[in-house]
């Protein structure tokens, strides 16, 4: 019987028509596993596109963080300096120097100008230290008033780099006093 019937079928040419379309759905399946595959490349990419989107997000909002708390730690320094508070003081510029490195070393969208502004808001704050070494040393007066208008100024300039952190002004107009 199983012989009758390969027999018929080579007679009335269904066994080579079988055989193409075999070969055809095997093609079109070989194409869909090429289209899934590509598919599969083109979404790992976007995962690691979307990885280092996030990567740099999560930058970007520690970098926000840090320099809202060196602005409040900037504020209380100067709070500290029209106190008197010589021997809390030290401290406090160490940790809005970490601070500001820690910004200048994570932030990789700063612009060079912006750049220079954390150096110099980090320049400040050591020569502010070296003052207050040479006072404690040294009994001299420390002009208060001079040292928060440098702080202040910093300030200043550092909510500008915030905002542009945060994205609602443009980061090149944030360097404009400091060129």
């Amino acid at each position: 019987m199983y012989d009758e019937a390969v027999n018929w079928l080579k007679a009335s040419g269904l066994l080579e028509l079988t055989s193409i379309l075999g070969f055809i759905v095997a093609l079109i399946g070989f194409w869909f596993t090429i289209a899934s595959v590509r598919k599969s490349g083109d979404a790992a990419l976007r995962a690691e596109k979307a990885a280092n989107a996030a990567r740099e997000e999560l930058l970007r909002i520690e970098s926000f963080i840090d320099l809202s708390a060196v602005i409040t730690a900037m504020e209380t320094i100067k709070a500290l300096h029209r106190e008197q508070a010589w021997n809390r003081l030290s401290e406090r510029y160490s940790e809005a120097r970490r601070l500001l490195i820690q910004v200048r070393s994570t932030s990789k969208k700063l612009s060079t100008e912006q750049i220079q502004l954390v150096n110099e808001c980090i320049g400040n704050f050591a020569a502010l230290e070296r003052q207050l070494d040479r006072y404690i040393n040294d009994p001299g007066k420390i002009n208060v008033s001079k040292a928060n208008s440098i702080i202040s100024d910093d300030i200043d300039q550092l909510v500008e780099l915030l905002y542009a952190l945060r994205g609602e002004e443009k980061a090149d107009n944030v360097a404009r006093s400091v060129s």
